[in-house]
């Protein structure tokens, strides 16, 4: 996926129906109160000038007697108090009901930023623009949200207030009303261009604030811990995170500067046609057009219409910055969709016969050379296979694709003689089980990493323990303080940390759990000691019971035994066979495992023309 370059295409309208929809479906009810409150808010405006245009009518008009001048001021007295009371109300819970729909809306916003990623492939992870746009989205969906919805509300409460306002004042002076509407225009229009500004700048800084989060994780967090320390990295990454912030700061400042000379020009000439505004009252009163109550009235009137318009700058530039970025997060999600090639909705042709592998090639987003070039190869099933080769092979990509994770730009794959092109891809890989080098250990507890690997079976603890025996993690989890029930990670209350050999036999535990046809194992003893790799992998065929696997590992052997094996040279399959028809061949496969043995022998093989490169993942 590519970036579109943050230019918007959706109009601010669109996005304020957008916003709307979204709070109406994530509100339901609160969405009725968002729009209620603040009509209410706006009639109480209106009703409090009302009020006081009484009260100052029977204190400047009326010749009786004091008593009787109370007496008719009384009700609106009362009038006017009752309506402050309901206004304080209203806008009280005009916050209750924003801060409840926000997280509402947050939600619903969240679910769907979590479905549209869901749509990415693997491949897509390697390319940083995808990550920039994860980064926005993410953003967009924690926060804007929220902005959205107390703009929206804040622009209905305003703008009825306003809509109150004008009606009330122009029964007592027309002129006024247009004046101070012309007065606003230059606020409006320089919030919203304020708003695209500052989606500019966060447009701009997204990768260098990525890169200073990252930096902040390594100051921060439990994984790199150890060897920031070991190395004393502390100083260093500190000084990385602070120039990385006094570069971002450098370009707010210049955004803040640009930014105070539009404010200043859009306030300044509001406050000017305001005041003419209030002179031409004075004139009124002076020329006997207006009397003392109309005087008292009109002015507080027009200072209230004027504050509720300059009230809708603020909002309306929120609005409008929100507007770019729900903008830029529907461009995402609208490129995730069209740059999604047409998948097959065929099912799965049974269960697996053949897999075969013709021509195919691929190359990661920006690489200059395939990481893998015309590979042919046939699984068939029962089989166990194994792909061996220097660094940078290629071994790890095939395992990848035969997981149906990443899909060739050129050449055939085939299930059962069906090109997986034309088969529903979520279908493929429910077939396959896969234990990954960099696997992952997630801080739930010990049950439910390994239930995670099929949550289809929901409560099979007796399968659970089963998986553990299996894997040999079973002595592991019976020395944890709540056995199966412990939780993993010691960033969390109670929470325990495995070894990377614990950790993987756990991995292993979930793939054992899921029990499918078709097993993909990219090192899966590397963290591993040799006795607890010999006891796992030394009867691998036991241990899959007639499964078909793709088994790459640098450890010979765990793959002597494999029906064929792949010698993987620069992304293409240099050697096939047997171990012995390989050995007896006396290529690359031979050279690596003669000197790999060599490293167990108290007189070392010639090295001498192995390359550093050839050596063994």
């Amino acid at each position: 996926m590519k970036e579109n370059g943050g230019e918007s295409r959706r109009s601010l309208l669109d996005n304020i129906r957008d916003a709307f929809r979204i709070s109406r479906q994530a509100g339901g009810g609160l969405f009725a109160l968002a729009i209620a409150i603040p009509a209410v808010e706006g009639i109480m405006a209106a009703a409090q000038l009302l009020a006081l245009r009484g009260m100052a009518t029977a204190f400047f008009v009326s010749n009786e007697d004091s008593d009787r001048v109370i007496g008719q001021a009384a009700p609106w007295l009362i009038a006017a108090v009752g309506v402050t009371v309901i206004a304080l109300v209203a806008d009280n819970a005009r916050h209750v009901v924003q801060e409840l729909l926000s997280e509402r809306v947050k939600r619903l916003s969240a679910a769907r930023m979590h479905q549209a990623i869901a749509l990415l492939e693997l491949e897509d992870f390697d390319d940083p623009t995808v990550h920039d746009r994860i980064s926005r989205a993410e953003a967009t969906a924690d926060y804007r949200p929220t902005q959205v919805v107390r703009s929206v509300m804040s622009i209905l409460a305003a703008g009825l207030r306003v809509l109150a306002l004008a009606v009330f004042l122009m029964f007592l002076q027309p002129l006024l009303v247009p004046a101070v509407f012309l007065a606003a225009v230059p606020v409006l229009l320089v919030s919203s261009r304020l708003a695209g500004q500052r989606f500019s700048f966060h447009y701009r800084v997204t990768p260098l604030e990525r890169r200073r989060r990252y930096v902040g994780w390594l100051l921060t967090a439990r994984q790199p811990a150890a060897e920031v320390r070991s190395f004393r990295l502390v100083e260093h990454f500190s000084r990385r995170y602070d120039e990385l912030s006094r570069e971002r700061l450098d370009e707010l400042r210049g955004l803040i500067r640009k930014q105070w000379r539009g404010m200043m020009a859009g306030q300044l000439t509001f406050t000017f046609l305001v005041s003419v505004c209030v002179g031409v009252l004075a004139w009124f009163y002076g020329s006997g057009r207006i009397d003392a109550a109309g005087l008292l009235t009109a002015v507080l009137g027009l200072a209230r219409l004027a504050g509720s318009l300059g009230s809708l700058g603020g909002p309306i530039s929120e609005l409008s910055e929100a507007s770019h970025f729900l903008n830029d997060q529907h461009a995402f999600y609208q490129g995730i969709s069209a740059a999604r090639a047409p998948r097959g909705t065929r099912a799965v042709p049974g269960r697996l016969a053949e897999l075969r592998v013709e021509g195919l090639t691929f190359t990661y987003p920006g690489a200059e050379r395939p990481a893998l070039d015309g590979v042919d190869l046939t699984i068939r099933s029962g089989e166990m296979v194994a792909f061996v080769g220097p660094n940078g092979s290629g071994k790890t990509t095939l395992a990848k694709i035969l997981a149906f994770l990443y899909q060739g730009q050129e050449g055939k794959f085939t299930w059962n003689g069906v090109d997986v092109k034309d088969l529903d891809v979520h279908g493929l890989r429910d077939q396959v089980t896969t234990v990954f080098q960099d696997h992952m250990t997630y801080h739930l507890t010990v049950g439910e990493n390994v239930a995670l690997g099929d949550i289809g079976r929901d409560g099979d603890q007796p399968g659970v323990l089963r998986a553990l025996d299996r894997s040999g993690a079973g002595d592991v989890v019976a020395r944890l303080p709540k056995r199966h029930d412990t939780v993993l990670g010691s960033e969390f209350e109670d929470g325990v940390s495995l070894s990377g050999g614990e950790a993987q036999r756990l991995a292993i535990a979930r793939a054992f759990y899921r029990d499918r046809d078709l097993v993909v194992l990219d090192e899966p003893t590397s963290a591993l000691d040799a006795h607890a790799d010999h006891r796992l992998l030394g009867d691998l065929r036991t241990l899959l019971n007639g499964r078909t696997a793709a088994v790459v590992s640098h450890r010979f052997s765990n793959v002597r035994h494999a029906d064929r094996i792949y010698v993987l040279k620069e992304g293409q399959i240099l050697e096939e066979g047997t171990h012995d028809a390989l050995m007896a061949a006396g290529g690359l496969y031979a050279e690596m495992y003669s000197l790999q043995a060599s490293a167990f022998t108290d007189e070392p093989k010639n090295r001498t023309s192995m390359e550093p490169e050839e050596t063994v993942e």
